[in-house]
């Protein structure tokens, strides 16, 4: 990557532009192509995401697929007529006019137009080689997209290539479905609403949840009040998700409700009034949860993070919060840091269960159950420890909450080490 790089002059006599030739120069601002440059590689701009404009020759033969991948500030650009719509099976046809992209066709539609050949190549006599629109997947080209009422179905993929969408149109016919025990579910514009009282089905890779088809404009879930669980692989790789709210009396989340949502920074996650505005963030490998006086799991092997957990390293308490439920944080394995604000008076029992600080582990191990109740330090040996619980190494747990202790409270069994009173 070139950070440094602004302009970009490709001159006379240049005809061709490599694979991930400018990959991420995130401050280019202007490039210059001269008209000998007859193909553009792959990935040729990815990442450029000050580029707003660009100007492609005349005589261009190939633009590669994903050229400006995620060059989401990219909203302008001159190009010949010919890479401006195309034909990508017998069925469906697309046009990009403007910033507006529109499907046409019958029956079931796909994403062909994104993935069908690698380079999605054309010609200056105007005929297409393979591919279709890839070459402006992912970019910044496409904020509308219209799907005509002809289709009867959405497959795979459609939506893959549009990242930054504003407006959608799409037949009403194809956004509403059932998704549970007399649950049903609506899609508007990007946000995503389950309705009425029941259970909702757990889905898997063969048996897909019936918004996956649109998973990549999804970037707002609201589930209702009434609706009981939230299905195994609901909302995989939702990868636009970034808020989901879930109702007071949601008894069962599993596991894998939310895996590869990348984007995903606010769940709005109860447990009765005292947990309305739970809200978790994860950034640069940071866990950050506030909002609430009370942080607790939902369910105690589920909390709301628990797909992402071995990617925390470090965990930020916000001020505020008064108490850290049992197991809110079990399994995180590569946890380095904690933060624990002064207003924290009680964590509950294996808050931090086998969180690993490099080499060592910084709870004590499970020969130990530590707690702290109203600013109270307990320690107790595991009923299930054969011998006395050697603390010596779990003092930087509490260290790290040292302000938080008021006293401690050593019950038989326990074997403080040397450094643990420091």
């Amino acid at each position: 990557m070139y950070p440094l790089i602004v302009k970009i002059v490709i001159e006379e006599g240049v005809t061709s532009i490599g694979q991930n030739a400018f990959y991420g120069c995130t401050n280019l601002r202007e490039i210059v192509i001269h008209d000998t440059v007859i193909r553009i590689g792959d990935y040729a701009f990815e990442g450029c995401t000050s580029l707003r404009e660009i100007e492609i020759p005349n005589d261009i033969e190939v633009i590669g697929a994903w050229s400006f991948n995620r060059c989401l500030n990219l909203t302008k650009i001159k190009i010949p007529n010919r890479f401006l719509s195309g034909t990508c099976d017998d069925n469906t046809t697309w046009l990009l006019d403007g910033n507006t992209l529109t499907i046409s066709g019958r029956g079931k539609i796909n994403g062909d137009f994104w993935s069908k050949g690698k380079y999605g190549v054309f010609t200056s006599d105007g005929i297409e080689k393979e591919g279709a629109a890839s070459w402006c997947a992912g970019s910044g080209l496409i904020r509308n997209l219209i799907i005509v009422e002809s289709f009867s179905s959405i497959g795979s993929k459609v939506f893959d290539g549009c990242t930054s969408l504003t407006d959608i149109t799409i037949p009403k016919r194809l956004l509403w479905g059932i998704c549970g025990d007399d649950l049903t579910w609506r899609l508007e514009n990007d946000t995503l609403t389950i309705s009425e009282p029941g259970n909702m089905y757990n889905y898997s890779e063969e048996d897909k949840a019936p918004w996956s088809n649109l998973h990549s404009i999804i970037a707002k879930v609201v589930i209702k009040a009434g609706a009981t669980s939230i299905g195994q692989n609901s909302f995989n790789s939702c990868t636009n998700l970034r808020e989901i709210t879930i109702p007071v009396g949601t008894k069962s989340i599993r596991r894998t409700a939310f895996p590869e949502c990348s984007s995903l920074k606010k769940i709005y996650y109860p447990k009765g009034v005292a947990c309305m505005n739970l809200c978790w963030e994860i950034a640069d490998k940071t866990l950050t949860v506030g909002g609430v006086s009370e942080i607790d799991c939902y369910s105690a092997e589920e909390p709301p993070w628990f797909d992402s957990v071995p990617k925390i390293q470090r965990i930020v308490i916000e001020d505020g919060v008064e108490k850290i439920g049992e197991l809110v944080f079990i399994e995180c394995r590569h946890l380095e840091q904690v933060t624990i604000p002064a207003s924290v008076t009680t964590i509950g029992e294996f808050a931090f269960t086998i969180c690993c600080c490099g080499d060592k582990t910084i709870d004590g191990g499970r020969n130990v159950i530590r707690s702290l109740d109203d600013g109270v330090l307990l320690l107790k040996k595991n009923p299930a420890a054969k011998s006395d619980a050697d603390f010596s190494t779990g003092y930087e747990m509490w260290n790290i909450a040292g302000k938080n202790i008021k006293s401690v409270k050593i019950e038989r069994g326990i074997v403080p080490g040397k450094r643990f009173f420091d």
